[in-house]
């Protein structure tokens, strides 16, 4: 055992590799449609390049500055976990690749077929090679690297064909940017036979480098970290944190590189000067068969061949309006008889929408008070709180300007609902807003009530198509008072507060889940704890479930992504059962579940079990007070446990086990889906 391991735990970044790895797994199999396995290879791609820019870059940066910093959960020095990364996801690449090529052969069945230039007839390389020197050559802007042209900045994820060039006896470095925005594949007029741009700008450089003689030649790359340092914002408080953040994004734009993805053995030679440029090493660098930027191939695919694409995909899937509302009645009125659940993507987003819209005209309505972190871009939402501001409510808007990749997206939507006259308040000062509550405030006979709603997933009308999450609705008057203080205490900067319902990171989330899970503990073979969540990486937390599970608490878990706590490890973990479902919605819903029958209590909200949620961001959690919906979300989670065909089991080593489809196949989303 490494020095300062824990048995029962593995390193964080292996367990989210394994989960892509997951990912995979849907591109391979054959009861999923051939476009959406071609997908899961994007979403794969999309995943370990933004795993590369986040994860790594901010580790590489930790040990630049503390080589000897060390990973609690394995006990090994953070240099060699991050060799180690890069290793595993070379290999993930490798297997990404040989699935690319299956659904490739598929899909020329289909008609839709890949070419290589080197297998190309006469009349397809003329037009191919004249749709080059017509349509391209005009847009390049090759540069010849020696000591009167400078190596230049590599955008992150621009393609280029990088040469070796002769002339005279003299080798020199060519490179050639492929154009932003331009299509990643090119296609044979009347043909659904296509080729990459960037193979076919490869084999005509000759055409680019006339006057040198080209050695070898490659398209590659380069994925540079996008973790930029938050803690800038508040250096000089001069500045607001808008400009400040438009200023890190500048930035993000040219740190350092973590990993070179290129298509074809990279010479000796130009390795060696890229690896000195950039200060690589080897293991930065990885060779793909599957085009460079696959989740891009992918959209164009998809776009160009809507007719094509959509006979191969999963059929689509229409949210229902929730049977217990009725459309035509005021949503305040319905919720005021009883608590609203809504259950993302099953149920519509509408009821949400039209408690907004109605709010915003009606006169008893004097606030509404919300947290953004991320949002569609024609959201309604926007529309629907500018309408409120400009019927005179006072509208409160918390957007978080540091949602990573919605930065810019944020900044354009707090000016929208500026200048509809909300306020907007751009978070706390060292805590990223990430949680998801919005609080209307009316008056009625005098009386001031307030109607809650608290999600475990994001205001974002595109994506609540897509992602399974669960909203509760409340007129908990209780809990209304608690909403009210939580948002003052942000209008105020501060985050201290007392409340008597919500939990709130990182005031009392992490200590009182920790003291529920004690008190299951007590109970020892008579606890339960059930949590559906998408990490867990939390030290003081995984610790807590361990010693519940050795005092005999039974505990299950639903993870989607990253899982530091191992089951079923003897004497320690061994009461843990994890379970993971990978499929057509992405699993994102938080439920904390502790007790059994009338003593149960359930939380749903925005925050994982990690120590950035529970202590370095802004997050709620709110407690299900209804027994009905109690039970509702309970059967939920027991429903995923049934499935047979998506599910999977976190097994003694940490890795993900199917199991064999029994006589009964069984999936619970499709239960979901055509569940009334």
């Amino acid at each position: 055992m490494a020095k300062n391991e824990i048995k029962y735990t593995q390193n964080r970044d292996i367990s989210w590799l394994r989960f892509n790895e997951r990912v995979l797994e849907e591109a391979l199999d054959k009861s999923v449609p051939i476009f959406e396995r071609l997908k899961f290879l994007s979403i794969f791609s999309s995943n370990l390049d933004e795993f590369f820019m986040i994860r790594i870059g901010s580790l590489i940066d930790i040990v630049s500055f503390n080589p000897d910093y060390e990973d609690w959960r394995t006990g090994k020095l953070m240099s060699d976990q991050i060799k180690l990364n890069y290793k595993f996801a070379n290999k993930l690449i490798n297997k990404r690749d040989r699935i690319y090529h299956q659904c490739i052969d598929e899909l020329s069945l289909m008609g839709l077929k890949e070419v290589k230039y080197k297998n190309l007839n006469k009349d397809d390389k003329n037009f191919f090679n004249e749709h080059f020197e017509n349509e391209i050559m005009p847009l390049l802007a090759p540069q010849v690297i020696d000591e009167h042209h400078p190596f230049p900045h590599l955008p992150n994820k621009l393609i280029h064909v990088g040469a070796v060039l002769k002339t005279g006896g003299n080798l020199s470095f060519g490179l050639i940017p492929i154009p932003q925005g331009y299509p990643e594949v090119i296609f044979l007029p009347y043909k659904k036979t296509f080729i990459q741009t960037s193979e076919l700008i490869l084999n005509n450089s000759e055409q680019v480098f006339k006057n040198y003689k080209i050695e070898d030649a490659f398209a590659f790359n380069v994925i540079r970290n996008a973790d930029i340092n938050l803690a800038e914002d508040y250096a000089d408080d001069t500045k607001t944190l808008k400009t400040k953040m438009q200023e890190l994004l500048a930035k993000r734009k040219r740190l350092s590189v973590d990993l070179i993805e290129h298509n074809h053995e990279i010479p000796k030679i130009f390795k060696e000067f890229l690896k000195k440029k950039l200060s690589l090493k080897n293991y930065q660098f990885i060779l793909t068969k599957a085009p460079i930027n696959l989740s891009k191939f992918y959209t164009q695919i998809e776009n160009d061949f809507k007719n094509i694409v959509s006979k191969y995909q999963y059929p689509k899937h229409e949210p229902q309006y929730p049977i217990d509302l009725v459309a035509s009645k005021p949503m305040i009125e319905q919720i005021r008889q009883k608590d609203v659940l809504l259950f993302f993507p099953y149920h519509s987003f509408t009821p949400f929408l039209d408690l907004i819209k109605q709010a915003a005209n009606d006169p008893r309505v004097k606030s509404i008070k919300i947290t953004i972190y991320r949002l569609s871009k024609n959201s309604r939402l926007v529309d629907y709180l500018s309408r409120a501001a400009e019927n005179g409510k006072e509208v409160t808007v918390i957007i978080e300007l540091r949602a990573r990749f919605d930065e810019q997206n944020n900044i354009d939507f707090s000016e929208r609902l500026e200048n509809a006259g909300c306020r907007i308040i751009y978070g706390v000062k060292k805590y990223k807003v990430h949680s998801k509550i919005c609080l209307i405030t009316y008056v009625e006979n005098n009386k001031v009530n307030y109607i809650t709603q608290v999600g475990t997933g994001n205001y974002n009308e595109k994506t609540v198509e897509l992602y399974s999450d669960l909203s509760i609705i409340t007129a908990n008057q209780e809990i209304g008072k608690d909403a009210f203080k939580f948002f003052n205490s942000l209008l105020l900067n501060s985050i201290k507060e007392d409340y008597t319902q919500l939990l709130v990171a990182p005031v009392n989330l992490k200590s009182k889940i920790i003291d529920l899970i004690e008190q299951e503990t007590l109970k020892k073979d008579k606890g339960l704890i059930k949590m559906k969540l998408n990490s867990i990486t939390d030290q003081e937390v995984i610790s807590a479930l361990a010693k519940a599970s050795k005092a005999g608490v039974k505990i299950k878990m639903q993870v989607r992504s990253s899982c530091c706590i191992v089951p079923k490890i003897e004497n320690e973990t061994s009461n843990i059962e994890i379970i993971n479902i990978v499929g057509q919605f992405l699993e994102h819903s938080r439920i904390y579940s502790f007790g059994t029958g009338n003593e149960q209590k359930i939380y749903i909200g925005s925050a994982d079990m990690m120590s950035r949620n529970t202590g370095r961001r802004v997050e709620v959690l709110i407690p299900l007070l209804d027994k009905e919906m109690v039970e509702r979300v309970d059967k939920i989670f027991e429903t995923y446990f049934k499935d047979n065909i998506k599910i999977r089991y976190m097994n003694n080593l940490g890795e993900w086990i199917s199991v064999k489809n029994s006589d009964y196949p069984f999936s619970a989303q499709e239960h979901f889906k055509n569940k009334k």
